[in-house]
């Protein structure tokens, strides 16, 4: 038979061992909200060092795109007008039986 002191001693040794878990789940928290911080800032920096002229974002229109992730492939035709004509991009995207991916591309220049 227990005692009440038992009894409280016991919900007491309950209540230290919630209080912990939860403390441990809130420093995990802020690990991953500093661990992201972190990661945002080194992508921001990256970009940053990146040197581009003009608008490159502007220059390729899609044409057509088609992917499977569950078949793991992509396709991709981008077109980008020119004075005398169009430049078309082609692109393949395979995943391998390892994970990786393979890829190829073409560009040809169509005249108007």
């Amino acid at each position: 038979m227990t005692t009440k002191l038992e009894k409280e001693e016991k919900l007491a040794a309950e209540e230290t061992k919630s209080e912990a878990r939860a403390a441990a789940a809130e420093e995990k928290l802020v690990e991953k909200a500093a661990a992201k911080e972190e990661a945002l800032a080194a992508k921001a920096a990256k970009e940053a060092a990146i040197e581009k002229v003009g608008n490159p974002d502007a220059l390729w229109q899609v044409v057509a795109s088609a992917e499977s992730e569950e078949e793991g492939w992509r396709k991709v035709t981008r077109r980008m007008a020119v004075s005398n004509g169009a430049i078309y991009q082609t692109e393949t995207r395979r995943r391998n039986p390892d994970g990786s991916y393979a890829l190829s591309q073409a560009t040809v220049f169509v005249p108007a």
